[in-house]
């Protein structure tokens, strides 16, 4: 019994590994998938956050990714992990 639980987690950590979004580099990927709403430099992204969490069941339901960008910082929706490439671009 040990060794069968062992291996179901060895499998399923596996499939969480290879069902990872890759990095997002570039906006462009999203493009014909998602829509994309980019805020860049807002005063106070506190709100802005709280207005799109207050809203999310709309955001989902039309595949829209957001990303808020101020300076280095980012606050996204996009569940994988944002590359510098695209901080630094944006």
């Amino acid at each position: 019994m040990k060794y069968l639980t062992q291996i179901l987690f060895l499998l399923i950590s596996f499939s969480v590994n290879s069902s990872e979004l890759p990095m997002l580099s570039d906006l462009s990927s999203l493009k014909w998938d998602n829509r994309i709403i980019l805020v860049n430099d807002v005063q106070n992204e506190e709100h802005v956050v709280a207005v799109f969490e207050k809203n999310i069941i709309e955001i989902n339901d039309r595949d829209i990714v957001w990303l808020i960008i101020k300076g280095d910082h980012a606050f996204t929706n996009y569940p994988g992990t944002l590359s510098e490439d695209l901080l630094n671009n944006t």
